[in-house]
Order: C-alpha cells, then sequence, then structure tokens
C-alpha cells in the first residue's frame, strides 16, 4: 500500500479537499472530513472527482498535506 495526498474536486464549482490516505486510489475512499462527507451526501460521488496530488512517505505525509492545504 502506498500514501498518498488527494484531492477531491466538486466538478461543478471547483472547491477542492485535500487529504491523505493509506491505501489505492481506487478503493472506494472518499475522505472522512465532515465537510466532504456531507458534500457527498448532498451531491453524491459522481459531482466530485478524485486524483492524487502526491505520493510520500509516511513520515513526511503529515506535512506535505498541509503544504498542499496552505496553497
Amino acid at each position: 500500500m502506498k500514501t498518498f495526498i488527494y484531492c477531491i474536486e466538486r466538478i461543478e464549482t471547483g472547491k477542492k479537499y485535500i487529504g491523505q490516505h493509506r491505501g489505492d486510489i481506487e478503493d472506494n475512499y472518499w475522505g472522512s472530513g465532515r465537510a466532504i462527507t456531507s458534500a457527498i451526501k448532498k451531491y453524491g460521488v459522481d459531482s466530485f472527482k478524485k486524483y492524487v496530488l502526491e505520493y510520500c512517505d509516511e513520515d513526511e505525509v503529515n506535512a506535505i498535506e498541509q503544504r498542499y492545504i496552505a496553497q
């Protein structure tokens, strides 16, 4: 399994959610934060696209995630 930073983007608005995950991009994980889970429940998973921003070592993942969020 790989550790990576991902982005989930609402297609209609371009709003982005950044997170980290250890696993596979295709494993049906769509985040655990309140904002993203509420948005997916409201608009449906087909309203979003998910992609990897960067693969990273587990000891660096928190710092890299924070860098993407700050951008």
